[in-house]
């Protein structure tokens, strides 16, 4: 309705939050409570493809820095700005891994709006950061700068966590008070650390701190009074509030935020599905387009956006001195069976793919071991199964050149080897260095390609848990 008199619900970020009113004369009242996740789908969908059940609080904000992504990975659309034009790297400290890295002087990122809990009394906010400078802070006199979160304003009635000099505070208040509620940890040398906050209006006492798995001392008890947790504009390595602002010279490696004050168990960051071993090579989860040569592929969700027509081409890699390979990936066809490529390197002996083809109606995965082989060795498995159901599937390619047999090349969909299985061979070439293509004259969506070392077993593969949504350009998400 355009009358704003009129109208029956108020958008927010998390969800429709709808009011009893009436709208006309004769009409019935609106339903009175929340609606979050409208979904429909192309195609009669069974019971176990449908949305799972929600639990009664949610991750509302999911960044992986250490992807090399500034995206919400939730699918709320909590969208960063990154003002200052910070890149992705390690900071000088390999081992923390890859985060987005701040000057200390003129970076920072933030949320584009506010992230709204205002139908919330609780809420949890994770940061896994490194820094290497005395108390984290960057530019200005003083060694008290929020580090990590505030509100856009003054934060009254707002939250702030920071480092003065060797231990990390997180600091909550009302509206009404001047006074914080404090919690700090203990000192603590520069380097990596991972902190977790939880706020509970109702609880008692309010907040926790856990910073490196060790629950802070209550600095200043006082109680905090609002009926929300209000909607903020949340700043990660500035500090607008100070004169001079306040910066960190460090790097973020991932952050989340929740609607509930979760169980120290039960922390997103902890429970993370980390799709990168000690064994892997390489991964793209493709949410950006680090780690690619080439890249004219749309996203949706996340994932490749296959049209047939483009295709994305990967860095090179140095495969030669492996005896043992598994490449694999996710896959998502279309309401029809779509012939192409889902990812190959090379061609001739050395190379390897995973194909589908429509005119022999399969799926395969192949190695050459050598040139004047006609037929490649792997397996197949049938199409049409896969198409018309527009869910997730896994992939993956095993290369054992140690086992010159039956069991040298192993296809697996859905965690189940291909059956008949390829031909074997007596000996093999080495596989081929260079860059894989990814998606060539494919229609679908292809998602987290993964290279590692060795022969992995099916229980070793990427997890189809990792998927949360359909891609289906016909499915709609309301958030």
């Amino acid at each position: 309705a355009t009358d704003e008199a009129q109208k029956a619900f108020a958008l927010a970020d998390t969800g429709i939050y709808l009011t009893r009113r009436s709208y006309g004369t004769g009409r019935s009242n609106t339903f009175y409570g929340s609606i979050d996740d409208v979904r429909i789908t192309g195609c009669a969908l069974t019971p176990d493809q449908f949305l799972a059940r929600r639990s009664a609080g949610s991750t509302v904000a999911l960044y992986r820095f250490d992807q090399e992504s500034l995206i919400d990975q939730t699918g709320n659309g909590n969208t960063l700005v990154n003002e200052g034009n910070a890149t992705f790297g390690d900071a000088g400290n390999a081992a923390s891994g890859t985060g987005i890295v701040l000057n200390g002087s003129s970076q920072w990122l933030h949320t584009q709006n506010g992230i709204d809990l205002t139908q919330t009394k609780a809420a949890t906010i994770e940061f896994d950061y490194y820094s290497g400078w005395p108390g984290g802070w960057g530019t200005g006199s003083s060694k008290i700068g929020p580090f990590v979160f505030t509100d856009d304003v003054d934060p009254v009635g707002g939250i702030a966590i920071y480092n003065p000099g060797s231990a990390i505070q997180a600091q909550w208040r009302s509206v009404a008070s001047s006074t914080w509620r404090i919690d700090k940890s203990a000192d603590f040398s520069n380097g990596y650390h991972e902190g977790r906050y939880t706020m509970d209006i109702s609880a008692s006492p309010q907040t926790a701190l856990y910073v490196d798995g060790v629950k802070a001392s209550v600095a200043q008890d006082n109680s905090v009074s609002v009926a929300n947790l209000g909607s903020y504009v949340y700043h990660f390595g500035h500090s607008p509030d100070y004169v001079p602002e306040r910066y960190l010279k460090g790097k973020f490696c991932r952050i989340a935020i929740s609607d509930v004050a979760l169980n120290s168990a039960d922390f997103v960051l902890d429970n993370l599905i980390d799709p990168e071993t000690p064994a892997t090579l390489a991964y793209w989860p493709f949410a950006g387009t680090a780690g690619l040569a080439s890249d004219g592929v749309p996203r949706r969700n996340g994932a490749l956006n296959l049209r047939g027509t483009e295709s994305a081409t990967t860095t090179n890699l140095t495969l030669s001195a492996l005896t043992q390979a598994t490449i694999e990936c996710f896959v998502c066809f279309g309401a029809e069976p779509s012939s192409g490529t889902l990812f190959s390197m090379g061609s001739g002996a050395g190379s390897f793919a995973v194909a589908a083809d429509t005119t022999t109606g399969t799926l395969s995965g192949s190695f050459i071991p050598y040139d004047h082989l006609a037929a490649s060795c792997g397996g197949a498995t049938a199409l049409a199964p896969l198409a018309g159901k527009k869910v997730w599937h896994h992939v993956a390619l095993v290369i054992d050149r140690t086992n010159p047999g039956a069991d040298a090349v192993r296809f697996y969909v859905d965690y189940e080897r291909a059956t008949p299985a390829g031909r074997a061979w007596d000996a093999a070439a080495a596989m081929l260095d260079g860059a894989i293509v990814v998606g060539d004259s494919f229609t679908g969506w292809i998602d987290d390609l993964r290279v590692s070392a060795g022969a992995l077993a099916p229980a070793e593969f990427l997890q189809l848990g990792m998927r949360t949504e359909t891609p289906d350009a016909l499915t709609l998400i309301v958030r």
